[in-house]
Formats: C-alpha cells, sequence, structure tokens
C-alpha cells in the first residue's frame, strides 16, 4: 500500500512544558488515492525527544440500566437521567491499565508503522521549515 499523499495542520503551541505530552499536529493520509485517514495525531513523548503517533479512536460506551442512554465508559453519571454508574466499568488492559479508547483505524505491522511514521514525521518536519520561513519573512 502507498502513501499517497499526507496533510497536515501544525497544532496551536503557546505553552512549552517538557513534563506532559502534547498533541504537535494533526494529519490525514491518503493511500493509494483511494482510501483516507483523518485525525492522526503527531505527539510528543512525555520523556526526552521522540514522538509518536496516535491513530484515531473512539471511547468505549455502555448503556445506563436505567434509561438504556450510551455513556462514555469513564464517566461516573449517565448524561441523560443523572443516575449514578457502577465504577470500574472499563476493561483492564494487558498492561493493568484501564482501557477507555480503541483505535479505529492503525498499522497491522511494523514495517507499515515505520512506513507511515516516516511518512508524517517528514511532512512535519517540511510543515516546520514553511513555518520557520513565513516567520523570517
Amino acid at each position: 500500500m502507498d502513501i499517497s499523499e499526507v496533510r497536515m495542520v501544525l497544532a496551536e503551541t503557546t505553552l512549552e512544558d517538557d513534563d506532559r505530552p502534547r498533541v504537535l499536529a494533526y494529519c490525514s493520509v491518503l493511500f493509494d488515492n483511494t482510501f483516507v485517514v483523518k485525525e492522526i495525531k503527531l505527539i510528543k513523548k512525555r520523556e526526552g525527544d521522540g514522538i509518536l503517533l496516535a491513530m484515531p479512536s473512539r471511547k468505549f460506551q455502555d448503556h445506563c440500566p436505567s434509561c438504556q442512554a450510551r455513556t462514555d465508559i469513564d464517566h461516573l453519571f449517565c448524561g441523560k437521567c443523572g443516575l449514578a454508574l457502577r465504577e470500574n466499568r472499563a476493561n483492564v488492559g494487558d498492561k493493568g491499565i484501564l482501557v477507555i479508547r480503541i483505535d479505529i483505524a492503525h498499522p497491522i505491522n511494523d514495517a507499515f508503522r515505520r512506513q507511515l511514521e516516516e511518512a508524517i514525521v517528514s511532512c512535519y518536519n517540511r510543515k516546520l521549515a514553511e513555518q520557520k520561513l513565513a516567520e523570517a519573512e
């Protein structure tokens, strides 16, 4: 599968805080000129200078036992009827962390993940260079 195009919007970053992860950019990737994946985030890692990709995801939801309204798994009360919901409704993942979000689309193998990361990081570096050039003028 070929990456036909990467479109990117740099995130507004006004506060520089190296201890917290932050979104550097949002991007859409077009594959084989036929399929697009949107809302991929480029995030600065908490430790070091590395960056990572956050694939598009959605929050897990379940139904309120009283009114059957869909409610995010991490909410403590139903947004429709106000019923107090059971705590710890989320699943615990392999690392003992609550699973609140699930990827909608993601690479299946390491080789394609690296190809995708390289394309996105390359686009990010070009965007940064363009931004610096524009600021210098």
